[in-house]
């Protein structure tokens, strides 16, 4: 039962919570992505399931006015006289993943996405998608390059922002396909998937310029105030198109002060 956060311990507990299960999803598309392409359904179900798992608008709960008699870890909803009738409202299908959809996007961003030409043409593709599926489209310009950002408005203020994002520049003499064109195309289909949905949260994609530059692109859009405002999470997505089992083909730039949970490409 979803709740509505107290307080910074149940804060953290959520937090934990759902990193664990993105963990969990993550882990599901790297398995299906060993079986070839036909991983991008399965990688596109996981992504949605995170998404569907992450809008939905955490619900209030009470006690019971003896609470000297319940233990504390009972909790018990009590209804109210102003509470919504909890009769089943009918939910919208669900939505299916197209493989046609995401290899078409794949191949139409078979490109190098380096100079300013090409981030220009990659950016024009991916504001007329957005936008013939219903999203409002917007570009955030900083010092070197374009941030992409796309909204649809949840129902309830008080549900706050989930973000999907995804970088869509490449580095130089490389399509990028895996890295990132693969993040991008999911992201466009979760677009197609959830825009014409009614969903309590607020729903934005990001698509970041310059990250193979050092990050740039999502710095940028980190150091605006309005952009975090309200914002509950953020599921990032990176190279799904490929994964390696074999010991010791996993490593990480000496810079980075993490351990991984492997030496194989497969986390």
């Amino acid at each position: 039962m979803p709740y509505r956060i107290k307080g910074l311990s149940e804060a953290l507990d959520l937090l934990q919570l759902n990193l664990s299960l993105y963990s969990i999803q993550l882990r599901i598309v790297q398995l299906a992505i060993l079986k070839g392409w036909k991983i991008w359904v399965l990688s596109a179900i996981a992504c949605l399931l995170v998404l569907f798992t992450a809008c939905q608008t955490p619900q209030p709960i009470t006690q019971t006015a003896d609470t000297a008699a319940t233990p504390a870890s009972t909790i018990v909803d009590t209804p109210t006289a102003s509470s919504p009738s909890t009769s089943a409202t009918p939910s919208a299908p669900t939505p299916i993943v197209n493989r046609e959809r995401l290899m078409t996007d794949l191949q139409a961003l078979n490109f190098e996405r380096y100079s300013d030409t090409q981030l220009q043409k990659a950016r024009a593709y991916l504001t007329q998608t957005l936008t013939a599926a219903g999203w409002l489209v917007s570009e955030q310009p900083f010092a070197t390059g374009i941030n992409l950002v796309a909204e649809q408005p949840g129902n309830d203020p008080q549900a706050g922002i989930l973000l999907v994002g995804a970088h869509y520049d490449s580095v130089q003499g490389s399509p990028g396909s895996d890295d990132n064109a693969t993040g991008v195309v999911v992201a466009l289909e979760v677009s197609r998937l959830l825009g014409n949905r009614t969903t309590p949260r607020t729903l934005r994609i990001v698509l970041f310029d310059q990250e193979e530059a050092g990050l740039v692109g999502s710095y940028a859009y980190a150091q605006r105030p309005s952009n975090l405002d309200h914002l509950e999470g953020a599921i990032i997505l990176e190279m799904l198109g490929y994964t390696c089992s074999i010991p010791g083909c996993q490593a990480k730039p000496a810079e980075f002060q993490v351990e991984l949970p492997s030496d194989r490409g497969d986390f």
